[in-house]
């Protein structure tokens, strides 16, 4: 047999052998010339620390990284939009691969009727099922938000997305088991639902319903997965350095579920555990909640952990973010996206900037202002308004030397904090000292914070698409989630690139067995297993 023949007949192991060499060798590539290059820096004092601090990898991490490196570029952390090319490859992908299997692979047999129909009963089962599931969780937001406001969806939607990703997942992997079940079992049948197109014109628009319901099926798998596996509890790093006993690691601005965070209180709590720190201010927007849950947490399983109590006070259309400490109750900025014009079961206390500033002040609580723009200068309120309304201090990272500057010379504190979301490793921090290290108050640490002498420190890894200088770059930039993709891929050390080429040749391996399986099919067997229901 001729080499162009057996090619022929085996077109699709073929195809994806060309495919899987061209990954290896990309692959190969990228671990030759990636090194894991981790930088700490003090924004504060301007101090180069790396000699001082270490970005480890967990052993647990080598084992599963490709995982981890699917949820570093795929999933939308916070912008959603970065995703959505991805998203609309992955169909035209998936569009071609059932092509070349129809026309290569299974060519018109009654095997390929029978696959087909496996296929088609779960996604239909899927597009039942998730659609009902997605409709649910809608009816819960838009009932919310008509009787508690917008404040109902700020608060709570990214709780129900993670809920319902969850489920859907596990749905449709139950189906699939199941369906597989019943193919191995030799008693039980799968049964099937034929329609037949009576005409043309119907057959057509059946045609066009289907490739539709192959994207809105695609949509809801793509969402279930993605807040699925943001729900999940990775590794990702453990910082390493020299603390003496009253030397503590703090962040002072994260999200959980109970706003627009991908983890709860609880695993946000283990998240800071796991890389080594001894507190936090939990600060979801315009409630302290997931403050409060994780503080209960904490208690219940005596952890040595600090809880500080914040939420994010956000003043709608404005740009101004402002971090609240020590306040347990909700604080809802004026005009927050009609809640103070739209009536409803939920009547927050509402306040504009100032006020609500004199507000914490009166009642022993803490202000910084996070992630400060200032542009045009002095949009919406000048360093100095903010200063004398009473905030405590800002957020400096980001380069801005000017707010540093204008904290050092006005005696606010400065802060380096994560205001993360999703499930990534932590980029900022703040470390500090205490003359008495048994005294963890909120106000004992703002005291010492005050005289900016902790350390507010930065984590940067090369961003090597910066200097990645070829044609295809200029057009490449629209799509944000392959320069993530470059990037990461160089900055993973060697056996986290090792972890990629094992489970590479492993997931390969699958495939060809999977399809050899597919060619090798008792096709008497497989007929007896389907009853089809007209």
């Amino acid at each position: 047999m001729s080499l162009r023949i057996k090619i022929k007949e085996n077109f699709l192991s073929f195809f994806i052998t060309i495919i899987f060499i061209i990954w290896i060798l990309y692959l190969l590539i990228m671990g030759f010339l990636s090194t894991r290059e981790v930088y700490f820096y003090d924004v504060l004092h301007q101090e180069d620390l790396s000699e001082q601090y270490t970005s480890e990898v967990p052993f647990l991490r080598y084992l599963i990284e490709p995982l981890l490196g699917i949820i570093t570029i795929f999933t939308f952390n916070n912008d959603p939009s970065n995703t959505l090319p991805f998203f609309f490859l992955s169909i035209i992908s998936f569009r071609v691969f059932l092509f070349i299997i129809d026309r290569k692979v299974l060519k018109n047999s009654i095997k390929k009727t029978i696959i087909t129909d496996f296929v088609k009963d779960i996604l239909k089962f899927y597009i039942k099922y998730g659609s009902l599931l997605f409709l649910i969780f809608a009816v819960i937001l838009l009932t919310g938000y008509s009787l508690f406001g917008f404040l109902f969806l700020a608060n709570y939607f990214s709780l129900i997305f993670h809920i319902g990703g969850i489920i859907g997942v596990s749905a449709v992997f139950s189906k699939i088991i199941f369906g597989l079940f019943k193919l191995s079992h030799p008693y039980l049948t799968i049964k099937i639902k034929k329609k037949r197109s009576k005409n043309l014109a119907f057959s057509l628009l059946k045609k066009a319903r289907n490739e539709l319901g192959l994207i809105w099926v695609a949509f809801i798998l793509f969402f279930s997965f993605n807040f699925a596996l943001l729900s999940i509890r990775f590794p990702t790093q453990e910082i390493k350095v020299n603390l003496d006993e009253n030397e503590f690691l703090f962040d002072f601005h994260v999200h959980t579920t109970f706003s627009d965070g991908a983890f709860t209180p609880e695993q946000r709590v283990m998240w800071y555990i796991d890389q080594g720190f001894h507190g936090a201010a939990i600060s979801d927007h315009h409630n302290p909640r997931g403050a409060i849950a994780a503080r209960e947490f904490v208690k219940r399983n005596n952890l040595d952990f600090v809880v500080l109590i914040g939420q994010e006070f956000t003043s709608d259309g404005e740009g101004l973010h402002l971090n609240v400490f020590g306040i347990e109750e909700d604080l809802t900025p004026k005009n927050y996206y009609g809640t103070d014009t739209q009536p409803g079961a939920y009547t927050p206390n509402l306040m504009n900037t100032s006020e609500m500033i004199s507000y914490v002040k009166a009642r022993g609580g803490y202000v910084i202002v996070n992630h400060y723009s200032d542009d045009p200068p002095g949009y919406p309120y000048t360093y100095d308004q903010l200063k004398d309304w009473g905030v405590d201090g800002f957020e400096i990272h980001g380069g801005r030397t000017d707010i540093r500057e204008y904290c050092l010379n006005n005696n606010l504190t400065c802060f380096s904090n994560s205001d993360d979301h999703g499930t990534k490793a932590i980029d900022r921090f703040v470390k500090f000292r205490l003359d008495d290290p048994t005294n963890l108050t909120l106000d004992n640490i703002f005291r010492i914070l005050r005289k900016n002498e902790h350390q507010c420190i930065e984590i940067h890894t090369p961003n090597y698409w910066e200097d990645f200088n070829v044609p295809i770059k200029d057009y490449v930039n629209e799509f944000r989630e392959f320069k993530k993709m470059h990037n990461y891929f160089m900055n993973l050390d060697t056996y986290q690139s090792l972890s990629w080429i094992v489970w590479s040749f492993i997931i390969y391996l699958i495939i060809m067995l999977f399809i050899r399986k597919i060619k090798h099919l008792d096709l008497h067997k497989l007929q007896q297993k389907f009853v089809y229901i007209s």
